[in-house]
């Protein structure tokens, strides 16, 4: 029987283990550190949009910085696999040069062309250092896109960071719940 507890105790582990390994998959190039739009396409008429390493940088060596004027721009992350019905998170790192008093600034993220309620609530007209933004949504298909609508009058956003993340499996969980059940299980048929 206390062989059984171990098999059953070890797939358990294995199985949480695999969902954790998900969990921490990078799915998007969000940190830009190959020095260019890599995977992202950038549609903008008046644009401002390149990877540059600022000194600025929320982490590594580059950055997007983003500014249009008169008009917003969009970058847009080529199209990742996802897993309909999955709940992910989306982070990103942001910072906003200048303040705009006419109050023209725009900064959108977007899944799956839906803007999305970012926390913490961003005002993009206050200049600000880099802050941290989360979203979570659910897939509705097998691939899925990020993109982000911006204009920054008079001056740029700075993007970095950008991560997209399954949320743990629930049924990783169950899974450990009836291992740990079928031990007590097994526990009280040997008692």
């Amino acid at each position: 029987m206390f062989k059984k507890m171990i098999v059953v105790a070890a797939l358990a582990i294995i199985a949480i283990s695999a969902q954790v390994g998900t969990a921490n998959a990078a799915l998007v190039n969000g940190d830009f550190e190959t020095g260019d739009f890599n995977g992202w396409t950038v549609d903008s008429i008046n644009n401002w949009a390149m990877v540059i390493n600022s000194g600025s940088q929320h982490a590594g060596n580059f950055e997007a910085q983003l500014g249009t004027y008169g008009t917003s721009g969009t970058l847009t992350h080529d199209a990742f696999a996802t897993t309909a019905g999955q709940e992910y998170t989306v982070s990103f790192w942001l910072a906003s040069d200048g303040l705009n008093t006419t109050n023209t600034n725009v900064f959108q993220a977007l899944w799956n062309g839906q803007a999305q309620n970012i926390n913490p609530v961003l005002n993009p007209n206050l200049s600000s250092s880099y802050t941290q933004y989360l979203f979570t949504t659910i897939a509705s298909g097998t691939s899925s896109t990020i993109a982000f609508n911006f204009q920054n009058d008079p001056s740029v956003f700075h993007l970095d960071n950008v991560d997209v993340t399954p949320t743990p499996i629930p049924a990783a969980f169950w899974l450990m719940g009836s291992g740990l059940a079928g031990l007590a299980g097994i526990r009280r048929k040997k008692a």
